[in-house]
């Protein structure tokens, strides 16, 4: 939900490793959520043609973001299809999740977005909860009452992970840099 703030970021992440493909992706994702989609779209071609390794949910949101909704429909069809597939890994699942729930709210995608969700809480690799509540583009999935249960489980995987965090940080273990963060977190939950 802070794109701008983001970019800088990963422009500096680029400035030292410039073929960074997760660094690229990240940036395709901020430029088109920026709604700088020629950009994003350019750069999207430019890594085609540099790099074999495809981030597949890219295009679905440059298509959403361009709003070439045949071609959005027919990769998100896609998409959901690869989730839905037992054989799709969690963190796939996940990091699907992460990338596209943003998009798909924006663009009144809400059904697909529940869907991912719910595949997603059946293997949980990231704790999206904080990402449900605080990011802004995802206030249309927030009001839909579908939301409520699914959002509960992931409250409750939330506060599981903030007990460890608590432990961890009352032993003196929790790395200092992390420490801002976790306070800071703790206040907007």
């Amino acid at each position: 939900g802070r794109s701008a703030e983001g970019l800088r970021y990963i422009d500096a992440v680029l400035s030292v490793e410039p073929d960074f493909v997760g660094a690229l992706d990240w940036k395709i994702l901020i430029l088109a959520d920026l709604g700088r989609v020629a950009e994003a779209e350019s750069l999207f071609t430019k890594k085609q043609g540099t790099h074999r390794e495809m981030n597949p949910r890219l295009p679905c949101i440059l298509a959403l973001q361009r709003q070439d909704s045949a071609e959005a429909d027919r990769l998100l069809k896609e998409i959901l299809k690869s989730i839905q597939d037992p054989k799709t890994g969690p963190a796939v699942i996940a990091v699907s999740a992460l990338e596209l729930l943003p998009f798909l709210a924006r663009h009144g995608k809400l059904e697909e977005a529940l869907e991912i969700l719910k595949r997603d809480l059946e293997t949980p690799v990231f704790p999206l909860y904080d990402m449900l509540v605080l990011n802004p583009h995802l206030e249309p999935l927030r009001r839909d009452p579908r939301l409520k249960p699914i959002l509960e489980k992931y409250r409750e995987n939330c506060v599981e992970s903030i007990r460890m965090l608590a432990q961890i940080r009352g032993r003196g273990e929790l790395p200092p840099y992390l420490e801002t963060p976790f306070t800071d977190l703790l206040k907007k939950l």
